[in-house]
Formats: structure tokens, sequence, C-alpha cells
């Protein structure tokens, strides 16, 4: 079987007749050919330009489009992305697309198809509406495919109890998302010198040089050592003259890999004029194709400097924003290279897991330390100083010998945290923050954030009464003149092991961006 692409697109509504739907199907061939115009017209397709037309079968007219397919299903998604805009437009189109190999988009997400809906059932089953992938349930003629009239009559009349799977939706949207910017990735500009003769045919046919070069490549795969390249290396190029032309990335790059293979001791140029010469030659006698007229160095020289036609088009037409480079990933990296990358990854990785543990060093020390106050400063008013000096935090290192000089060098950061916030006027609002930890970390709804906040009015006071709001300043005032609020008990060690799981979920919550205040006095901790 070919290897051929196919798409059938029908006009389904139970309530037009058959003259309406001949309506809506004219107007919808027009709108495909002209999307596709700009391809059909200057696009180096992979073997042949696609075809479009308007046929009726079976009872039924819609439009059919057929292309021939290459090496690569480049040309074919190409193709699914413009139908999958235009499906869009019209709801009540449905379109039908298919390979040799079955339906393209079911292979492509084959991980998320329902387990009855295997080839010898999803035969006509599987259709795109709307920008939708629909399939019709195997309760309608359950363990078969379906013929076409049954498709059609089934989506006429219940297209509703059609099925969706999200999974393959995305698949597509993210395979149709990648074009055009992918297959005009994979067109680019080749100079080299050709006779005069075979420079005529190449600028009367830009689109076949690509098919006529693939057609000796093929060739010249069959053909073992030097012999692939004796007839272009006997074959002198009579008046030759440089021509610049589109071909595809991977025609290139086996083209440049046969010379690499047959021919390394020729300059690549040589090489490549030869083989473009001897190819379109081939190709004009294998079709019978009378060449009409040789060029003049004018005529060369305006093919030569027309520039990309096919994106000037898409530009204009507002199908892209700008131009599009070929990518050319043709080089095989080098042992060397590959470790390095690695190293490079692994190094990257390390220095990421390092902050981090920095990090959640910082912000145990932040919470467990029972003389800090909300905002992270160490109390350090009257006994208090003497308490946060005198006793060491279980976090830190038991064998650490320089236990006086860490402590002065964390009253240094504090201080110069205290100096920052001061300087910069910044006022932690514990609602704020309270709000944010309880929202973004802990997930709560808004009627149980509002329950809390309630409890917490009555729970924490000062001097008989509530405080709401409070500020770095308010803070430096000792907790101890708090009543203690009984309702958590952060002693137990299940206790604490939570709220580090939680602080785990803010450390994400953070890495995101969110701005606030606490998101001001962790990027200040680091």
């Amino acid at each position: 079987m070919e290897n051929k692409f196919y798409a059938a697109l029908f006009y389904l509504n139970p309530v037009t007749t058959p003259d309406e739907i001949d309506q809506h199907l004219t107007r919808m061939h027009e709108d495909i050919t002209r999307r596709l115009r700009p391809w059909i017209e200057h696009y180096v397709w992979d073997s042949s330009p696609i075809t479009v037309e308007k046929v009726n079968h079976e009872n039924y007219t819609y439009i059919y489009l057929e292309l021939n397919m290459g090496i690569t299903d480049t040309d074919e998604w190409l193709i699914t992305s413009i139908l999958w805009d235009m499906s869009a437009i019209y709801e009540d189109l449905y379109i039908r697309t298919f390979d040799c190999e079955g339906d393209h988009t079911l292979i492509e997400a084959w991980e998320a198809l329902p387990d009855w809906l295997e080839p010898s059932v999803a035969r006509h089953r599987t259709w795109i509406n709307h920008q939708r992938i629909i399939i019709i349930p195997d309760l309608f003629y359950k363990d078969r495919g379906l013929h076409l009239d049954e498709a059609l009559t089934f989506l006429t009349r219940a297209s509703y109890k059609c099925l969706r799977v999200l999974e393959i939706e995305n698949t597509m949207t993210r395979k149709c998302e990648e074009q055009p910017s992918k297959a005009l990735q994979g067109q680019m500009w080749i100079e080299c010198l050709v006779s005069r003769q075979i420079a005529g045919s190449v600028m009367e046919n830009p689109s076949a040089i690509n098919h006529a070069i693939n057609e000796s490549l093929k060739e010249a795969a069959y053909i073992s050592g030097t012999e692939a390249l004796k007839k272009p290396q006997n074959q002198a190029i009579e008046d030759p003259v440089l021509l610049k032309f589109r071909t595809r990335v991977e025609t290139y790059l086996m083209m440049k890999l046969l010379w690499e293979k047959t021919a390394p001791k020729v300059t690549f140029d040589n090489f490549k004029g030869a083989f473009v010469d001897h190819a379109i030659k081939d190709w004009i006698k294998s079709n019978d194709i009378e060449i009409s007229s040789t060029p003049l160095d004018k005529d060369v020289e305006t093919f030569n400097t027309r520039g990309d036609l096919l994106q000037t088009e898409l530009v204009r037409l507002m199908r892209i924003e700008a131009p599009v480079e070929p990518v050319l990933v043709n080089e095989t990296p080098t042992e060397e290279e590959i470790a390095k990358d690695e190293e490079q990854a692994s190094g990257s990785a390390t220095v990421q897991e390092k902050e981090m543990k920095d990090m959640m060093s910082k912000l145990e020390q932040l919470f467990k330390d029972g003389e800090a106050g909300l905002d992270g400063i160490e109390n350090v008013d009257g006994d208090s100083e003497q308490t946060s000096k005198g006793v060491e935090p279980q976090f830190w290192d038991d064998e650490s010998e320089n236990e006086e000089e860490d402590d002065d060098d964390d009253n240094d950061e504090e201080q110069q945290i205290r100096d920052y916030f001061n300087k910069e006027k910044i006022d932690i609002d514990e609602d704020d923050f309270f709000e944010f930890f309880g929202k973004e970390v802990l997930g709560l709804p808004e009627e149980q954030l509002e329950a809390l906040r309630s409890e917490f009015s009555q729970n924490v006071k000062k001097n008989g009464e509530t405080k709401t709001s409070h500020t770095a300043e308010n803070y430096e005032s000792s907790d101890n003149e708090y009543e203690e609020d009984e309702t958590f008990d952060f002693s137990k060690d299940d206790a604490v092991e939570e709220l580090q799981e939680s602080l785990k979920h803010l450390m994400e919550s953070l890495a995101l961006g969110q701005d606030g205040p606490a998101s001001t006095l962790f990027k200040n901790m680091k």
C-alpha cells in the first residue's frame, strides 16, 4: 500500500437539505483551498503537493484531500493542523483523517485509548469536530468497525452521544501547535553549480527538485562504495550557473551523508552540484519533460534573489508572526560533548538541591527557635537575649566547635535583616501571611479560613486586647506578654513533622514567584 495521507470533510446537519449541504461544502472547499494555496505553490513537499477536490460518493458529497507522503510525517501533521484550525469555524463540519497505518491521531495517543478501541473496531469511529476529538461509542455496532454510512448516520442523529478523551485531544492540540513552525524549520536554501538547461527546468518546476534529488538518493543507497558517484562525477557540467533553490533539511542531510560515506576527498560543493545536476537530468528523462527554454543570466539572478515566497505570504496573511529559520540537527554529539552536558546537568541539579537544603535549614531554624518572633528575628530584649544565646537549637550540628562565633554571625545577619526592613519600610502583616499560608500552602477553603481567623482573634491577646495586625516593630516586645494559645500544641513531634511538610509545600509555592510579605521575608533570608 502506498504511503499516503487522506482526509474527508463532511457537513452533517439533520435539518439541512441536500442543496444547502452542497452550498456549505462549496464554501468550505473555497476556504480550505485558500488556506492551502501558499503551501501548494511555494512549499517543498516531501513527495508531491496535496490535492483537494469536492466529490460525490455513495449519495454523500464531501471534500476529499490526498497527499503522497515521504519519509517523515511532517507534511501529514501540517495538513492536520490546518484542518484542526478550520474545524473551529464550522460547527457542523466533521473531518476524518487517516493514513496507510490507520488513524494517526490515535497512534500518537495510544496510551490514552479506551481498552475496547482496538484496530479491528476503530474504523470510522474517530472524528474531528469543532476542535474536538469525538469517538463513536462501542455500544453502536459493538465489536466491529463501522461502514462510512453507519458512522455518518450516527453523527447526523446522535453526535451528542460521542465520547471524548481529553488525553487524545491534548495530544492533538500539542501536535497541531507545533505547526506550521515545524514544517518551516524543515525547509532550507541550497546553492550549487548546475548546467544552464537544468537551471531552466528547476526554475519552471521549483517544487519538483526535492523529489528528484530524493529519487537519486534512493538509487544511490542501493549502490555500494564509490560506484554511487560514478555517474555524477564522470558527467561534466556544461555552461554552469550558480542556482539557489529551496529543499528539505532531511534531503540536504542525506545528500551530505552520502558525500561523507562515498566521496570525502571531493569538496561538498562540487559533489552537491554534480549530484543535483545528475538528479534533475534523470528526473527530466524519466518523466519525459521537454526543456522549453534556456534562462539568461538575469533570469537566474532574479530567481536566486526572489526570497522565501512562502513565509512572505504567511506573514502577510498573519499565519505566522515572523520568518522561521531552518533547524539542522545533523551533528552527532561526541562522547566528550555528551559527558560535558551530563556534568553540567548534574552540576545544575546539585546547586539547586544545595540551595533548597540551605533554605529548608533556615526555615527549620525560624520555626523551631522558640525565642524568635513571627518575623523571624530573634528577640534580644531583657532575659530573652540571654536565653537565645544560652540555648542551642536541636537542629544545629552538635559537633560544632565554634558555636559562639556562629551565634554572633547569626545575630549580625538578623540585624542586617532588621535594618533592611526598617530602611525599606516593610511591615509584615500577620493577616496577609495567615491568608497566604492557609490558601496557598494548606489549601483551606474560605469558610474554614474565616473560622480559624476568628478563633485566632479570640485567643491571641496582648494586655487583654485582641491584636489582629502585627508589624516587625510591634514584635520587638517580648512574646511572654501574650497569652498562650492552647488550641495548637507544637511541642509534639508529629506536629513539627506536619509543619515541616507544610513548609516544603510553601517553598514550592514561593518558587512560582508569588509576591507578598512572605516572599519578601524568605528572599532576604537567602
